[in-house]
């Protein structure tokens, strides 16, 4: 029996049908599922995404609806929709679930993938920080992440909504937006209910206003209540 030599477990461990005696990285399944994971942007992405149980019947509702979403994640895409995932709190899980349907999407166009960027995750703070330094914008790291921005699938704004964006940083995000929704790609932003959307400014805040709103109101899992790791295929 030929040993396994994966650093981690693989995704497809249970049940694959290109399994045979063991798992080895050189399996194609795994190589492209994992290089679409280790380039979507999240520094140190988790490679299994989390999983909240709903404690609110909201919640449940909420996660009823994403789980549609999920189960028809490539018609999503396809589609160019849009969605906005909000909470009352932080640390309800708005990241682990829009991670969860980019990674369903990997999860269904793994095959012939090769190396093609196809989604995205930007912590929209960070990136608004960076760019305080308009030499940010001659830097190679800019350049990529523009890049992958404009020509990914799907991309996550982590809230987006967070911290005021000055003249500069509307002006990047606004065009970055505007070329994705102009040729129909489709986008997740995660936000706080009690953020000032004008933070955004005008522009970005119009091009939001008809994207369909999922809220958590469930209290904070901050010290991981309810919480498991789940598997692509398993979730």
């Amino acid at each position: 029996m030929v040993e396994s030599d994966l650093t981690i477990p693989c995704w497809y461990r249970v049940g694959c049908g290109l399994r045979k005696e063991g798992c080895q990285k050189i399996c194609p399944r795994y190589l492209e599922m994992n290089y679409m994971i280790s380039n979507c942007g999240m520094k140190d992405a988790e490679k299994y995404t989390k999983q909240l149980k709903p404690i609110t019947d909201n919640e449940f509702y909420a996660y009823n609806s994403l789980a549609k979403i999920k189960d028809n994640i490539e018609e999503f895409v396809e589609n160019g929709c849009n969605l906005m995932i909000l909470s009352d709190f932080p640390k309800v899980g708005k990241t682990s679930w829009a991670l969860k349907l980019m990674y369903r999407f990997f999860d269904r166009i793994w095959s012939g993938n090769g190396f093609k960027v196809r989604g995205y995750y930007l912590y929209v703070p960070n990136f608004v920080e960076k760019l305080k330094s308009f030499k940010y914008r001659d830097s190679s790291e800019y350049v990529e992440i523009i890049r992958n921005l404009e020509d990914a699938d799907i991309v996550i704004f982590d809230n987006i909504t967070e911290i005021p964006l000055n003249e500069h940083a509307q002006g990047v995000i606004n065009s970055v937006i505007g070329k994705r929704l102009n040729a129909n790609k489709s986008n997740i932003y995660t936000g706080y209910t009690d953020d000032d959307v004008s933070n955004l400014g005008k522009n970005i805040k119009r091009k939001l206003e008809d994207v369909e709103i999922i809220k958590f109101d469930g209290p904070s899992r901050k010290n991981n209540i309810n919480r498991d790791d789940k598997r692509i295929k398993g979730e």
